[in-house]
């Protein structure tokens, strides 16, 4: 049972990739690899504008949008700077 458990962890292991760059000497470090950010348009370019608004707690109003699955969101800014898809559930 031992060597199954090794043989699960080796096998997991082996898919791993990092990022690295070359540091001018011949060797190698790793870098946080960096996803490209989420634009406004890529959010919204799949969805339908409803010509409703949703306004958060704190009081900053926000169009929202029709996913094509029928879902209603909107764009959300964080503290960071990223944009989200912000779900909205109704009750």
């Amino acid at each position: 049972m031992g060597c199954a458990v090794l043989l699960c962890f080796a096998a997991s292991c082996a898919f791993t990739q990092v990022t690295a760059k070359e540091d001018g000497k011949g060797s190698y470090f790793e870098v946080k690899a960096e996803k490209p950010a989420a634009t406004f348009e890529s959010l919204t370019s799949n969805a339908e504008k409803t010509g409703k608004t949703f306004t958060d707690k704190t009081k900053k109003v926000h169009d929202l949008y029709r996913s094509k699955s029928g879902k209603l969101f909107y764009v959300r800014t964080s503290k960071a700077g990223t944009l989200y898809r912000c779900y909205i559930k109704i009750s």
